[in-house]
């Protein structure tokens, strides 16, 4: 029960985010979003001039998406989780587990 709702949870926040491969327009120029951190409402943009790539995180918020992706491009839950996310969702279930034991063994109580 607990893994729906964080579940449901991270999917509305997911569809706030701007997409993987869209294009935003930042304090420090445009630039492409390479990743997503859901739970911290962050993007991660990609800048490139000449040879040069570089990075930064930014707020979603702070940022204004100039083209979207298109539907066909890498944006699903499951390619945007970070490893903080994942250590969270297996802290999840190992709770949920947990709690289903304990049920189970009130049950056998009574």
């Amino acid at each position: 029960m607990l893994l729906e709702i964080w579940a449901r949870s991270i999917w509305r926040q997911n569809k706030k985010l701007p997409k993987v491969g869209s294009i935003v327009k930042t304090e420090d120029g445009e630039g492409t979003v390479v990743t997503q951190e859901v739970l911290k409402e962050a993007i991660k943009v990609q800048f490139r001039k000449d040879d040069i790539t570089t990075y930064k995180t930014y707020p979603a918020k702070d940022v204004k998406v100039i083209k979207n992706a298109s539907g066909n491009d890498k944006d699903s839950i499951d390619n945007t989780v970070d490893s903080e996310e994942m250590a969270n969702l297996k802290e999840l279930q190992k709770l949920e587990e947990l709690e289903k034991k304990r049920q189970n063994n009130r049950k056998r109580r009574k």
